[in-house]
């Protein structure tokens, strides 16, 4: 039996077994061996690697599938299945590496991914060497700074003028923005000019929101469950927060949670939402779970508390600040 074949064996047995020593051990000969042999193996070969390095990715922690995404990104012909599969992966350790540099990945994978992923999948998105108009577009309206800010300095991106409208009253360093827009010679100096002053006037409501929401802050003060309900989102993100963890809190009646995390995927201020559950007409609050890429039943949800949401809900949520 060939080395190749005693190895698979061997990772067969550990994918089954309850020694996790032996089967993290595995899971790196095995990734070392795909490494190493690379450059030299057939596509038969390597389908053999991409499905037994998934079994053993099946039970592995993110920091064991972090590790093995890590390397495997930087392969030019990276298993396809496993490409997939950590790009999907809701922790952002494991997909990050895959979504910047693995190129291999469809644009339909890629907006699913945007629409739905926390902030880190977006970044790494935007880091892309190629991003396409429609990719670019998702990135434009989700995206926090940073995204933003990755997109505007990628000349691989390509942003098409709906990119740009959406980009330039959401991105706070103007600086970068303006680089940006100069290292891009199909923007016609008028249309520059115009994002610009779009992106001065995005800053201006930005600080006037910030000061109404810090105002509020300072009189109410911030409500102890509020900010255990901020730290729980937070924790989400670090790890990948997803439509999963939105239908978890609402179904469980942790609405703080909710709201924000709606509002960090939706990318806007968590008093937006709070207004969009108090207002008599649904749709604003459609159009938020929309633009954060989530489904029917999120949206059912919402409208559930609004039915029953308390006025002292709405001021926890409130005073805790914006997204």
């Amino acid at each position: 039996m060939s080395p190749l074949a005693e190895l698979i064996d061997d990772a067969a047995l550990a994918a089954e077994a309850a020694d996790s020593a032996h089967h993290r051990r595995m899971l790196r000969e095995i990734t070392d061996l795909l490494v190493a042999q690379a450059p030299d193996l057939a596509d038969g070969q390597v389908t053999v690697f991409d499905e037994v390095i998934a079994v053993l990715c099946e039970s592995a922690g993110v920091e064991e599938r972090g590790a093995v995404a890590e390397r495997i990104s930087r392969l030019p012909a990276p298993p396809p299945r496993l490409v997939r599969r950590f790009a999907a992966d809701p922790a952002a350790p494991v997909a990050a590496p895959v979504l910047r540099r693995c190129r291999p990945i469809p644009d339909a994978v890629l907006l699913r991914i945007a629409r739905t992923r926390g902030q880190p999948h977006l970044a790494a998105i935007a880091g892309r060497e190629a991003v396409s108009e429609r990719v670019a577009e998702t990135l434009a309206g989700r995206g926090d700074e940073d995204v933003l800010q990755a997109l505007v300095r990628n000349p691989g991106a390509r942003l098409s003028d709906r990119a740009l409208s959406l980009l330039a009253p959401r991105i706070a360093d103007a600086v970068a923005f303006e680089a940006g827009l100069a290292a891009r010679e199909d923007i016609p100096a008028e249309r520059r000019a115009a994002l610009l002053r779009s992106c001065a006037s995005g800053r201006a409501v930005a600080r006037r929101a910030a000061a109404k929401q810090g105002a509020e802050r300072a009189a109410r003060g911030t409500p102890v469950d509020a900010q255990q309900a901020g730290s729980a989102v937070a924790l989400r993100i670090r790890i990948g927060l997803d439509e999963a963890d939105i239908r978890h809190w609402l179904g469980s009646g942790r609405t703080t949670e909710a709201v924000f995390g709606l509002a960090h995927l939706a990318a806007v201020p968590r008093h937006a939402v709070l207004e969009a559950l108090d207002a008599e007409d649904a749709r604003p609050l459609l159009h938020l779970v929309r633009a954060a890429g989530l489904g029917p039943a999120v949206f059912a949800g919402f409208l559930r508390v609004r039915r029953r949401r308390s006025p002292p809900i709405a001021a926890q949520a409130a005073s805790a600040g914006s997204h």
